[in-house]
């Protein structure tokens, strides 16, 4: 049986078709961020929740573990950060917006991510000190996480220094590093 040039071409696009939508439940499962070096399925699913619970900057004696959580942040002027923002802010705002919140010692020292789900820096504060990031990833096109940090926990008490922010709000996802 031999097929004319216009039916092969309408199966040819069919058969591209019938791909697309079976791959478009992967892309949307995946929210674009498939090119980050390590999964944030956890957080996105935490980012999307409708009870995300809120914390005001300046937080206190809060327990370190996995978790995801809102923070409202306050003019960057009035943050009282206890160490200077590690960056520039990413973007030309009105305002730019920061905030700290204090968690108390993990209970052992290991690799943590903390992701943003919108452009700012992280700080991580041990002992009066910024921790140097030892890995980070973000900046995939059409991923709802702005970026994420991996930081070498030490037991001591931690500050989660947020600066930079164009908005007065953001959501923060700590979860254990794995690999």
């Amino acid at each position: 049986m031999s097929w004319s040039w216009s039916t092969r071409r309408a199966l040819a696009l069919a058969s591209v078709g019938a791909f697309l939508l079976q791959a478009t439940p992967v892309l949307a499962k995946d929210g674009g961020c498939a090119d980050l070096l390590w999964p944030v399925a956890k957080e996105m699913a935490a980012f999307a929740r409708a009870d995300l619970p809120a914390l005001s900057a300046g937080a206190k004696d809060n327990a370190w573990g996995e978790q995801a959580f809102e923070l409202k942040l306050v003019p960057e002027a009035d943050a009282k950060l206890p160490t200077s923002p590690s960056g520039a802010p990413h973007v030309k705002a009105e305002k730019i917006f920061a905030g700290t919140v204090t968690f108390k010692a993990p209970s052992e020292a290991e690799s943590w991510h903390v992701t943003l789900s919108a452009p700012a820096w992280i700080d991580v504060v041990q002992d009066g000190a910024q921790l140097e990031a030892i890995a980070h990833t973000g900046g995939a096109q059409n991923c709802p996480v702005a970026k994420s940090v991996r930081f070498e926990l030490k037991t001591a008490p931690i500050v989660l220094q947020i600066s930079g922010a164009s908005k007065d709000t953001i959501k923060i996802g700590i979860v254990p590093a794995i690999d």
